[in-house]
Order: structure tokens, then sequence, then C-alpha cells
């Protein structure tokens, strides 16, 4: 008795042991039909072709409520000083300089008028700030602060040959000349000259070359102007590690004393600027 229940017990362990293993599931992907799931076909429109998947839309309302736009017609004038840094007259002139360019060409439900445009701009330049915090004068968004600044800026770059001119001749000569007598007693001078480091961001390709001796980015511009505060050149080329006498020697500066004379050409000169007649 005790050995046939031996024998079954061992064949019922052969049984289980001999059982094929059953074959494993795939694993399911990300949006692949379950086992057993019920898929519908797409559905038929009139001309047998298959209905395309509805789409989520904004609902915008009937009647849109835009923020209110600010220019520099709604600050005073000491207002429009301490953030723009020139006067509503200078603000007006540029409006005026700039509002075929800055007006859009076609037709548009939305756009942002010409004032608000400049104002933003030159609140970037006053301020230097990011573009996010100068659009907040004017209630404009980053993006739309970054169009602004760049329509401004192509604008005014186009137009600086008009208003940043040297001329050479004798009259122009002549009237510099006197002016700088009349307002300190210095005779034969024909400009002033000064430079200043204007701050960059880190460039991508030799960051190291922009770094000055103040130790951050910049580009070592140099700058003239006339006995009525006028600029008469601008030198933007070089980085801020260059010297200033480098860029002096090496700028396009009109030679003012190509025909020296005692009402016309000076000499004068600094321990960073070369002696040089006129300047």
């Amino acid at each position: 008795m005790g050995a046939a229940v031996v024998a079954v017990m061992t064949s019922s362990e052969d049984e289980q042991h001999h059982q094929p293993c059953r074959p494993r599931r795939p694993p399911l992907t990300r949006g692949a039909p379950q086992h057993g799931a019920v898929t519908h076909p797409p559905a038929q429109q009139e001309g047998g072709q298959p209905q395309r998947e509805m789409r989520r839309r904004r609902h915008y309302p009937r009647h849109r409520v835009y923020r209110p736009r600010l220019s520099f017609l709604d600050l005073s004038e000491e207002q429009c000083i301490w953030r723009l840094r020139v006067s509503r007259q200078v603000v007006a002139d540029i409006c005026s300089l700039l509002n075929d360019e800055l007006f859009p060409d076609g037709p548009s439900i939305i756009f942002l008028p010409f004032t608000v445009k400049v104002t933003t701009a030159l609140n970037f330049f006053a301020s230097g700030s990011f573009q996010g915090a100068t659009g907040d004068i004017t209630g404009v968004s980053q993006s739309s602060a970054r169009k602004c600044i760049r329509q401004v800026t192509n604008g005014l770059f186009h137009r600086a040959s008009h208003y940043i001119n040297f001329p050479m001749d004798d009259r122009s000569q002549m009237e510099r000349a006197v002016g700088f007598h009349a307002v300190a007693g210095f005779p034969r001078v024909q400009g002033i000259i000064d430079y200043t480091h204007i701050a960059i961001r880190a460039p991508p390709r030799e960051p190291g070359l922009f770094v000055n001796r103040k130790g951050y980015h910049s580009m070592n511009t140099q700058l003239i102007c006339n006995h009525r505060k006028r600029f008469l050149h601008v030198c933007t080329r070089y980085p801020g590690n260059c010297h200033d006498s480098f860029i002096h020697r090496e700028s396009t500066v009109p030679p003012p004393c190509t025909n020296p004379t005692p009402a016309r050409a000076g000499s004068s000169g600094t321990r960073d600027i070369p002696c040089t007649h006129g300047l």
C-alpha cells in the first residue's frame, strides 16, 4: 500500500516537471490596444474619408480686454528725464523721425503705437536692465519689448550717418575753434575726445579679449564731440582689453591739422592719448 502511494506521487511530480511552459505576453506599448480590448474603426464621413481627430481650441472671449499701453506722453518732464534720460521734446523728435519705419506695413487689428515702441527702447538704453523689466514701464511683454528694441535700434542705426559726422571744411573748422575758445578760453581746438566701456555679455568666442581692466566684459568706445556737445565721431569696433592709445591710432579720425593755422588747429594730449593737433 505504501509503495503504491509513493508510485502515484512520483508520477504526479513527473507530470508537473514535464508540463510545457506558457508563452510570455509581449510588453505593452503606449498607444497599442491591450489584449482583449475592442477596437473601433475610425468614423467615416459622407465622402468615405476618415474623420480627423478633434483638437482642443482655445476659446477667446468675444470682447477681449487688453492692458493699457503707456508711453512718454503719459510721463511728466521729470519722469521722462529720470526714466529715459532725455526730455519729452527729444523723444517726440525721435518718434517723428521713425514714424514711417515703426508703423505696420499691412492692415493689422492689434499693433503697438510707435510712441510705445520708442519709449520701450529708450528705457532699455537708459537703464540697461532686462527686457522684461524694461517692458513694465509701457505694459508690454518681454517678446514685444525685444521686437521694439530691435526696430528702434535698426532705425536709428540707418540714420546715424546723417547726425554723427566730422565735417572738415574751412567753415566748420573755424566754427569749432571759435566755439571752444568762447566756452573754455582754449584756442585752436577741434574736438574733445574720451573713451568709455560699454558693458556686454560674455561672447561665446574668445571672451578673454573683452575683459577690461575693471574685470568685466565690455567694448571700449571712442567718442569725439564738439563745443555744442554733439557727437562728431564714434568708434565701437574694439574689445575692452584694447588700450585707448591703440584705438586712437587705429581709428579713422580725420586729421584736422592738414593746413594748421593759428585759428584752426592746436595740440593737446594726455598720458593715454598721444599729442595730436586739434584734439
